[in-house]
This record gives C-alpha cells, structure tokens and sequence, in this order.
C-alpha cells in the first residue's frame, strides 16, 4: 500500500492543502445563498470563522516552512516585483487614512494593508510553491462548482426564467457558474497540453456545463466575462505552445456541436434576448450608468465613509464605483492602477514562464475579477472566493519567482519539497 502514488506523502500533502484552499474559496460565496432558504446570521458566522481558521493553519504552516534552524524567519526580497507591492500598499494606505478621517475604525483598510499582503500575497502562495497555479484553478472549479451541484439538486430548473438556484439572485449563479467554467477552461488547456485524453473530455464536460449554467442564469456581465477570458487564455496558450488552429479542430468540433444542440436556444432566449430589450429601452446598463454619475456627483478626495451606500437608495454595482463613493476619488484612481498593473504583470508571468504549467492562470483569474469588478462588487471584508484567487495570483507574479521557485529556502521539508 505504502507504493500506491496515491498514499505517497506529496500527494496527501497536495490533496490537503488543495482542501484547504477551496474551503478558503468557497466560504466567502455564503454572502450569495438565498436567505429564504438558508439562515443568514448562521452562514455569515461560518463565512468569516472559516475563513479565519483556514488562514490561521496557513500562517503556521508558513512558519513551519521558512522558519531556519536558528529560529530565523525567512521572507523574500530579491527579485520581488516590488511595483505592484508598492501600489496595493499605497491604495490601502488610502483606505485606511479615508476610514480615520471619517472617524470610523479602519477595519478595512487594516485588511488590505497588512493582511491580504501578508497572508494572501505572500504566505499562502509562497506555501503551496511551485503547484501554485494548479491548486488555485482546481480550488476555484471545487468550490463555484459545489453550489451548481447543489443548485442542480435543490432547485428545480425553470427555462421560462432566470434561473439562481440556491444563491439569492441570478448574477450570483452567472458569477459562480464563470468562475467554474474559467478555472475547467485552464484545467482542460493543460490537460490538452499534456496529452491527457480522459482529463481533456472531463474538463471540456465540466466547462460545458458551466456555460450552460450561465445562460440559463440570463447574466449579461457572467456571459461576457466567461467569452473574453477564455478567448484571451486561449490566445495566450496558443502563442506560448506554437499550436496551431488545425489541433484545436476536435475540441472545437465538440463545443459546436453542443452549442448547437442544447446551449444555443438558451443563448438566444436568455442573455441576447435581454441585450435586445434593454437596447431597444434605451437602457443597456440597466440604470447603473444613472447610479454612476450619482456617485460621480456625490465624490470627493477623502470619501463619504463605509456607511455611504446604506445612506442611499442604490448599490454601485461596480467595485471601482464603491471605492471612489466610500474611500474617495485618489483611492478609486489608485485601484484603476492597481489593475492596469496586475494585468501587466500577469502578462509578463505568462511570457517569461511560458514553458511552466498553468503559467496562463494568473492572468486568466485577474482578468476574469477585474471584468467582473466593473459591474459587480468584488471586495468588501472578504470579497468573494474569486477575489481571495485575484489577490493569491498576483501573489504567484510577485514572490514566486525562479530564483525562489528553484532554491531550498528551509530546513523543514518534511512538510513540502522546495527543492
């Protein structure tokens, strides 16, 4: 039994470690249960005990790792990219001189100032190392795809209407749904890649059924967000690999063949049909754009603190929108800045790695938050499991470098190899 691949250590070690992470992914999407049918206050407890817990094991287990003989703590600092660092330190600084201006305790700025640079940034993806990217798809497919399973099992499917299933809302079930079927699109581009046939037809099974989520849900920013990443991390993977459009024929030929048989009337019915009517009302952003210039009129430097869209009839509908309503205007501008460079980056990863596996995913998770961020809130005190994703690549471009990647960093290997 000891010589079974599945009992050797490593692979025990991946397998909880990947547990952990897709618990860490899928705590934060509770905020999106329909509160008919599961008791808020009690999922709210579970959302941030979980993950405060799961966060606590990886702190230890970081200082297990990078702790040296002589009780040395070892952090990173050669070959760091220290702009990106530098810019999320200076757009959290924001926040949290917003929130103390306006006389409230800075539990939000404190987050993002020290903890998601600390913990998300550094030590949860210094601790996973070179299967990094891997958990992370596989971790974003496990917990977005527990709530269509349950969606699925619970909720019967109507086709006269949007469909949300156990969530509270159809963008919800869009939102999980794309995040399910990017995280199988990367997990199938690699399987392809390796020439692993089963994994091939199980992951284009997986990302069909995402999509076909996301049209019955009617989500207009879930349909968009879904074809531009996937296009883009094919482009991406195309260029990296030299492949050319005649390998691509089979799969292609299936997901047409599909389209054509179960999704395309869902397609035309659901997400087009709603570009239609709200095009011919002359409203293609259904009010956001009136919610916008609202938020717009009402800005200033500083921020209208955390309380403001409690105060107001409307939500922002956007992350950046939030942001420049709540924190201010410098905050927002630094956060468009914030993205510009994490997709840079992001790029570079995928450029300069191009021969590692799922070198493509860190791009392919920013892109994906930040096209959703533009029409939906993304962050908040712990955002949703997406956004921990968002925050653990960027944590990927900056610290996992190949002079790290490639150098034994601790004496405990007992836990993990960093060889």
């Amino acid at each position: 039994m000891r010589n079974n691949l599945f009992f050797r250590k490593e692979n025990i070690r991946s397998i909880f470690i990947l547990i952990l992470i897709s618990l860490l992914y899928t705590f934060p999407s509770f905020i999106m249960l329909n509160t008919n049918v599961f008791n808020y206050e009690v999922f709210m407890g579970i959302r941030y005990i979980g993950v405060v817990i799961i966060s606590i094991i990886f702190v230890f287990i970081y200082l297990k790792l990078f702790t040296t003989d002589n009780n040395r703590l070892i952090v990173p600092y050669k070959n760091v990219n220290i702009g990106v660092l530098l810019i999320w330190l200076t757009f959290s600084s924001g926040i949290f001189f917003s929130q103390v201006i306006n006389q409230e305790f800075p539990f939000q700025g404190v987050y993002f100032l020290i903890v998601v640079p600390l913990l998300f940034f550094l030590m949860i993806p210094l601790t996973i190392s070179e299967i990094a990217n891997k958990i992370i798809a596989m971790a974003l497919l496990l917990s977005g795809g527990i709530f269509l399973i349950f969606s699925f099992l619970f909720e019967p499917i109507n086709f006269d209407r949007s469909y949300f299933g156990i969530t509270d809302n159809s963008n919800s079930l869009g939102y999980l749904a794309t995040q399910t079927g990017i995280a199988a699109f990367c997990l199938l581009l690699n399987a392809f890649k390796n020439r692993k046939k089963i994994l091939v037809y199980l992951f284009i099974l997986i990302f069909l059924l995402s999509t076909f989520f996301v049209f019955l849900s009617h989500s207009r920013t879930s349909f968009i967000v879904l074809l531009v990443t996937c296009f883009s991390t094919m482009l991406i993977f195309m260029l990296q690999n030299n492949i050319k459009l005649r390998n691509l024929f089979l799969p292609a030929l299936i997901f047409i063949g599909v389209y054509y048989w179960q999704l395309r009337d869902l397609l035309m019915d659901g997400v087009i049909s709603k570009f239609d009517r709200l095009g011919e009302e002359g409203d293609l952003l259904n009010t956001r754009d009136e919610i916008w210039l609202q938020i717009i009129n009402d800005a200033n430097l500083i921020g209208n603190g955390s309380d403001y869209f409690d105060e107001t009839p409307f939500s922002p509908h956007s992350s950046i929108f939030s942001i420049i309503g709540e924190f201010g205007i410098i905050s927002g501008l630094l956060l468009v800045v914030m993205y510009v460079t994490t997709i840079y980056l992001s790029l570079k990863f995928a450029i300069q790695r191009k021969d590692e596996s799922f070198s493509y995913l860190p791009f392919s998770i920013i892109l994906a938050f930040i096209l959703f961020s533009f029409t939906e809130g993304m962050f908040g005190t712990v955002g949703k499991g997406l956004t921990l994703a968002y925050f653990n690549s960027i944590g990927v471009c900056i610290f996992l470098n190949k002079s790290m990647h490639n150098k034994k960093i601790s004496r405990n290997t007992d836990f993990h190899d960093h060889q």
